[in-house]
């Protein structure tokens, strides 16, 4: 009953999700044709820039807000959603008008970031990080509130669907794409899709009768959001930080083998997201509510979901992993081994449940931290040591070793500090069952 509701409920995340990678790989196809490799290393670099900045900009409080509105919803405490709402906005809204600020500052007077080619599409950019930045805090309210499709649908499938379009049209019309080009449809792209979300979310809070506003918490909520913020760009960046680390040891083309076994590994991690995702503002309920016995039945749950989902993904990378390598190019089927190695990784990963959102909603993000630096260094330590000997399968030997360590160990803080039991063996414990 439980694992039918999970997956109906976390089925559209997963839609959405899958279905963005999808058109976004499909843009970046279309982009290498038509602007060239140059051009679009620049739109890559300016954009990686842009996502870095605007989830800096939200100062943790769109992770924040799956604890402080589901404590509010718990308690029934509307008032205290409307002030955290309201008041993180503002806080967004100021980080990163200050962030873009300095960016321009950068540009202008430093000289640049990079490239001269970087310059215009980076001040593009900058302008767009307020509105991208407050409207992703408002799809996190809105995901706390439980509004799956208004809080996934919007940045992870529209805004993508819409930017490529936006670049049909443009190529149709336009002597050259460039860079500059492409970075000021999708600028406009995303001041569109911000608008209209953050108005949709506004509109739904508003049917809520809130009534008087409560406390403000903004020092609890802001050191909440801080931790929460760099677990998050540890864990969005995971893929960056290896690629990193490979430049200095492997050529340019054993890091593209390696990039194209990580990305398709990864898409394992779109189901855990979906579940996760669905089952945080339940836990967050159960959490403030300190029920734990329901708490541990759905994260037991949630556990099978995730592993049994994990496993099936795992036999279609062994049976077609070549086939599915070969649609990158002959050259890249040599990867298989590396792939099988990083897919691994992501069933551990699995069977160790969602223990980072728990330690979050918990109130225990600051423990994530040390494992988090522990597990970066461990990983930097095993890829100096085995990517030079044995290439991109020693450089996956060394990711798994890293997402294990970190995974088995936040179990083991959940467990400790949460008393609740996260991985796959609570299924087989009577007492969870």
């Amino acid at each position: 009953m439980i694992e039918g509701s999970m997956v109906r409920g976390s089925t559209p995340i997963f839609i959405w999700r899958i279905s963005g990678a999808g058109i976004v790989f499909v843009t970046h196809v279309m982009l290498a044709r038509w602007m060239g490799a140059a051009e679009l290393g620049v739109y890559v670099l300016t954009f990686s820039w842009f996502l870095l900045l605007a989830t800096l900009a939200g100062a943790g409080l769109r992770q924040a807000a799956i604890r402080f509105v589901g404590y509010g919803l718990a308690n029934e405490d509307y008032g205290y959603i409307q002030r955290f709402v309201n008041t993180s906005t503002g806080v967004v809204l100021v980080v990163s008008l200050v962030i873009a600020a300095i960016g321009v500052l950068v540009v202008s007077v430093g000289g640049g970031v990079g490239p001269d080619a970087l310059t215009k599409p980076f001040l593009i950019a900058m302008l767009a990080i307020p509105l991208y930045a407050v409207m992703s805090f408002h799809l996190g309210v809105a995901n706390a509130c439980a509004w799956f499709s208004l809080s996934f649908f919007p940045n992870m499938f529209l805004r993508p669907l819409l930017f490529l379009m936006a670049l049909i049209v443009a190529s149709v019309l336009a002597p050259r794409l460039t860079a500059t080009l492409a970075m000021g449809l999708h600028g406009l792209v995303i001041t569109a899709v911000a608008i209209i979300a953050i108005y949709v979310v506004r509109s739904r809070l508003a049917l809520h009768r809130f009534g008087p506003a409560s406390q403000t918490e903004l020092r609890l909520w802001i050191r909440t959001g801080v931790p929460l913020l760099i677990i998050t760009l540890f864990s969005a960046y995971s893929l960056e930080l290896n690629l990193i680390l490979l430049g200095a040891f492997l050529p340019s083309s054993d890091i593209a083998i390696f990039n194209a076994c990580y990305r398709l590994a990864l898409l394992l991690a779109f189901g855990l997201f979906a579940v996760d995702a669905y089952i945080s503002p339940q836990i967050a309920t159960l959490n403030a509510r300190d029920d734990r016995q329901n708490l541990q039945r759905v994260i037991t749950h949630a556990t099978l979901l995730r592993v049994g989902g994990a496993v099936a993904a795992t036999v279609l990378f062994a049976v077609f992993g070549k086939s599915l390598l070969g649609l990158f190019g002959a050259e890249f089927v040599g990867g298989y081994s590396a792939l099988m190695m990083l897919t691994f990784g992501q069933v551990v990963h699995a069977a160790s449940g969602p223990s980072t959102k728990l330690l979050s909603i918990g109130g225990h993000q600051d423990q994530c931290l040390y494992v988090f630096a522990v597990s970066f260094a461990l990983l930097a330590g095993l890829t100096a040591l085995l990517a030079p000997a044995y290439g991109i399968f020693g450089a996956a030997v060394a990711a798994f070793c890293g997402v294990a360590l970190w995974s088995v160990w936040l179990a083991v803080l959940v467990t400790r500090h949460m008393q609740i039991r996260p991985t796959i063996l609570s299924a087989y414990t009577p007492a969870h069952r």
